[in-house]
């Protein structure tokens, strides 16, 4: 058996976003190791990303998700071509895929693409 399931939604679309939902994800890890200012208790950002997982588990979804810097949406732009000119230069067939989630865990990234040979089934 697999320790991984693979999506191929798209990014950014619907799916994925239902996808995701209540799934500690490898762009927000770093929020469960946030520290607080004094030893008690949690930080504000773990506490907040804590309560978004439990509501979006509970089938509440998260407008957090919806921001897009502006680095973000140039690197969505790019990327179609960066793929293309990864395979031109290398002869690596890429695949393109979307949520990559543990099996076992509430946890999961988002993966742009895999080469060729290496997915993980």
């Amino acid at each position: 058996m697999s320790r991984f399931t693979i999506s191929h939604h798209t990014q950014g679309s619907p799916e994925w976003f239902k996808e995701r939902m209540g799934l500690v994800t490898g762009s927000e890890v770093s929020a469960l190791y946030a520290k607080a200012k004094s030893d008690r208790g949690d930080s504000k950002t773990r506490a907040g990303y804590m309560r978004r997982l439990v509501l979006e588990r509970l089938g509440v979804p998260s407008k957090d998700n919806l921001y897009r810097s502006p680095s973000m949406a140039w690197g969505n732009a790019t990327e179609p071509r960066a793929r293309l000119a990864f395979e031109a230069r290398t002869g690596y067939v890429v695949r393109e895929a979307g949520l990559c989630k543990l099996n076992r865990l509430a946890a999961g990234c988002s993966v742009d693409a895999f080469i060729h040979g290496d997915e993980i089934s």
